[in-house]
């Protein structure tokens, strides 16, 4: 009987091990590059980039923008995540990666009701205003909170943008700068002479 039930034992250890993904015993996380994430004023769309580890190797990855946390009650990331936010990288063999992502300053741009802003920001009218949002990454499916991942971030402005000139403008003026201070350097030179 002992036997029985040492086999028993063995075989349904055997099937869970067999049955659990690779890598699920490992604790998914995830960062950002930048956080809090700066703004310049009128900026709303700034490139951070995600790092993760310890999701399932070889699995499909879901990385998204969300108003509130998977743990949340009532999390449905249908609704609570940004449907234009949505990346769906391939996954590694080790479970990690990275990806740039668009976060955005103001109204969802998928049309959602609510909106990632810095404290000082004015949400528009029917916009739900959240100062903290969430970079969720999981694996398999948008639905897998059990593999979520979820950092929060903040948004602070920063100072003026500083403009691009255009080559067509600065090689032209470089170019006139460079001769002008040659034209003097010769010329105070012949007058040392």
């Amino acid at each position: 009987m002992r036997v029985r039930s040492l086999v028993a034992v063995l075989g349904v250890g055997m099937i869970l091990a067999l049955a659990t993904p690779l890598g699920a015993g490992a604790q998914a996380t995830a960062s950002l590059s930048q956080n809090p994430v700066p703004f310049a004023p009128g900026q709303t769309i700034q490139p951070v980039t995600v790092n993760w580890s310890g999701q399932t190797p070889n699995s499909l990855i879901y990385v998204d923008i969300c108003k509130k946390q998977s743990t949340a009650p009532g999390f449905e990331p249908g609704q609570d995540c940004g449907p234009l936010s949505s990346l769906t990288p391939n996954g590694t063999p080790t479970g990690a990666g990275s990806i740039s992502v668009d976060i955005f300053r103001g109204p969802d741009p998928g049309e959602q009701p609510w909106g990632c802003f810095a404290p000082g920001d004015q949400a528009p009218a029917g916009i739900e205003k959240f100062t903290t949002c969430y970079v969720r990454v999981t694996n398999g499916s948008l639905f897998n909170n059990s593999a979520a991942s979820d950092v929060p971030f903040t948004i602070v402005e920063s100072g003026g943008v500083i403009p691009e000139a255009p080559v067509a403008i600065l090689l032209p003026t470089l170019g006139a700068v460079v001769a002008l201070g040659g034209f003097f350097f010769l010329r105070r030179r012949a007058a040392l002479a």
